[in-house]
């Protein structure tokens, strides 16, 4: 993620400084596709995992198990999932700065950002559901129902 931050500096500043046509055959958007590429395979498998990790609990109708645990209260993974939300690439004057779609105008880099946010997103949500359902289960012992 360090690295990667560095390459999408490095290219703001080009952006800023050169008005640089982004395209594929630029260094800094080649390195940022592969790194990118990278986290996206990390998040894409986390997201396997809690689905499979969930299913197993809904299908068997038994507790979550253990490693279930170990992720949602694993604050460097939360973490990896949030700093992916807040990637992105800062064009001058654009309306789109500010928004968590990517839309800068090289579309293999808009479209592999934009899928690893979406597929980090898909595993905060299984974390924040399955926590609600845990809760309300909770609360549901605690009042006797």
């Amino acid at each position: 993620m360090m690295s990667l931050n560095n390459d999408i500096l490095s290219l703001n500043l080009q952006i800023q400084n050169d008005q640089l046509q982004l395209d594929k055959d630029n260094a800094l958007v080649k390195s940022i596709l592969f790194k990118i590429d990278i986290i996206s395979s990390f998040i894409r498998m986390m997201n396997r995992v809690l689905e499979k990790v969930t299913q197993h609990h809904r299908h068997h109708n038994q507790s979550f198990s253990k490693i279930y645990y170990t992720f949602i209260q694993n604050t460097s993974l939360t973490s990896i999932l949030i700093r992916v939300m807040g990637i992105s690439i800062q064009v001058p004057n654009s309306p789109n700065n500010n928004s968590i779609i990517c839309m800068i105008g090289c579309t293999a880099l808009d479209n592999i950002i934009n899928q690893v946010k979406t597929s980090s997103l898909m595993c905060i949500n299984f974390i924040l559901k399955k926590k609600d359902i845990l809760s309300e289960n909770k609360n549901m012992i605690v009042n006797g129902m």
